[in-house]
């Protein structure tokens, strides 16, 4: 009886926890614009970075309205053979980052376990895209 308890109180203790870690962060993208060197919110023309992924190049193209990201593209090149990067791992980090990048105002985005090196192209492009703003 009390090892079942146990488990019990171990799996509710672990939903609190979890629901704790996958809590919105509260921060909105005003809260963080993106200036100019003249330290005005930038809305300028989209900038653009690349880094090289797993397989491929990543190209991040980034959209502003007063400082805040408004649209975001991740693009992984397709090689001479028509592939990017991988379907199961690579593929979907590509596919869900420009909402996370825009959701969060912000190009650091997770890290994805099994698709570290694409995850860490993606944070590296949209940065030499952000060093494009004048």
């Amino acid at each position: 009886m009390m090892k079942k308890l146990l488990i019990v109180l171990v799996a509710a203790l672990s939903i609190i926890l979890v629901g704790c870690f996958i809590e919105d962060t509260g921060i909105t993208a005003n809260d963080n614009p993106y200036l100019t060197t003249g330290g005005q919110p930038y809305s300028g023309p989209p900038v653009v970075g690349s880094a090289q992924g797993r397989n491929v190049l990543i190209t991040v193209t980034l959209t502003f309205t007063n400082g805040v990201i408004t649209e975001a593209t991740v693009i992984d090149e397709k090689n001479a053979k028509g592939e990017g990067e991988s379907p199961g791992y690579g593929r979907p980090v590509v596919d869900q980052a420009a909402a996370k990048i825009i959701k969060y105002n912000s190009v650091d985005i997770d890290i994805v376990g099994g698709a570290t090196i694409t995850s860490n192209a993606i944070i590296e492009a949209g940065k030499k895209a952000l060093a494009q703003i004048p």
